[in-house]
């Protein structure tokens, strides 16, 4: 899962708020300005001024609707870790996260960089790819937080978008991994890689069974 924030004065501002909140729940964003040349730059130069000017302010999360888990941790962690450190963070709620993307587009092409409603939104590699060729995402953030210096840098799964670079544009908050369950009555050792998944599926795919 990935967090992208918005290219513009008034909401990068708000960013600055959660990105206070990163140190002690792995949420990770930034916060941006506008300087009236439409080009958004870091309001602080390190992560004491970030913090420092996060307090008292207040951060629109806009979220997928669906993911219970997600919006659930968002509630549970992230917004109490952020109360503590005088951040609000309103998660909103959508039932397409595109539609928080056509938001933002929308101000852009009426040429509204202050004002509108989405301050943060967490979206998939189709609509990052939207967002990024747009120029809606802040760019160059990534370094004034603490905590990337745990994520590999040259890892393809975070340089890559679903097949976008990245190109410091957004910041993963978690990652899924796929557990593999087996039964050693049947398997002996355990399957270790895709590949030995795949030749070990094949028969019963051939033959037309579902089950092996």
């Amino acid at each position: 899962m990935r967090i992208r924030t918005r290219h513009s004065r008034r909401h990068a501002g708000r960013a600055t708020a959660l990105a206070a909140a990163a140190t002690a729940v792995g949420l990770f964003t930034a916060a941006c300005s506008g300087d009236g040349t439409g080009q958004a730059k870091p309001l602080a130069k390190d992560w004491s001024q970030l913090r420092s000017a996060a307090k008292g302010q207040s951060v629109n999360l806009f979220m997928y609707g669906g993911d219970q888990g997600a919006n659930a941790y968002i509630d549970d962690e992230v917004t109490p870790a952020a109360k503590k450190l005088g951040i609000s963070v309103k998660r909103v709620l959508v039932a397409d996260i595109q539609d928080a993307v056509q938001k933002i587009l929308g101000d852009q092409r009426a040429g509204k960089d202050s004002g509108g409603a989405v301050d943060l939104v967490w979206v998939n590699g189709e609509n990052f790819r939207t967002g990024k060729q747009a120029d809606l995402w802040l760019c160059g953030y990534t370094g004034l937080m603490p905590n990337q210096k745990h994520l590999d840098q040259a890892d393809p799964t975070l340089t890559q978008d679903f097949g976008t670079p990245v190109e410091d544009c957004e910041t993963p908050w978690s990652r899924a991994q796929f557990a593999f369950v087996y039964d050693s009555a049947k398997l002996a050792q355990p399957l270790r890689t895709m590949a030995a998944l795949t030749e070990w599926i094949k028969p019963a795919v051939l033959h037309g069974r579902g089950q092996r």
